[in-house]
C-alpha cells in the first residue's frame, strides 16, 4: 500500500474515533432529553422538532453532502437514538 493511503486511512480512523465519541455523547444527553419529556409526558418522537433540525443541518451545510444526504445521515441518527430512549426509559 502507499504512503498516501496509509496516511489518509488513519486520518479516516481518528475521524471515526471522534465521531464514536461524539456520538456517545449525544446518547447520554439523548436519554436525559428523553427523561425530562417523560416526566412532562411527552413523546419521544417529535417530527416538528426533527424537521426544524433537518433544515437547520441543511441550510448551515457548506460542504460536499447534498440535503438528501444530510437528510438520510441524521433522521437514521435520530431514529437509533429514539429507539434509545425508548428501550432504555421503559428498562426504568
Amino acid at each position: 500500500m502507499s504512503d498516501k493511503l496509509n496516511q489518509l486511512r488513519v486520518q479516516i480512523d481518528a475521524i471515526n474515533d471522534e465521531l464514536l465519541t461524539i456520538l456517545n455523547k449525544r446518547a447520554e444527553i439523548v436519554i436525559e432529553i428523553g427523561k425530562a419529556k417523560q416526566e412532562i409526558g411527552m413523546q419521544v418522537f417529535d417530527p416538528e422538532r426533527e424537521e426544524l433540525i433537518l433544515r437547520s443541518l441543511c441550510s448551515r451545510n457548506n460542504g460536499l453532502l447534498t440535503d438528501g444526504m444530510i437528510r438520510t445521515i441524521f433522521q437514521q441518527i435520530f431514529d437509533e437514538y429514539s429507539n434509545l430512549q425508548r428501550e432504555l426509559i421503559s428498562k426504568g
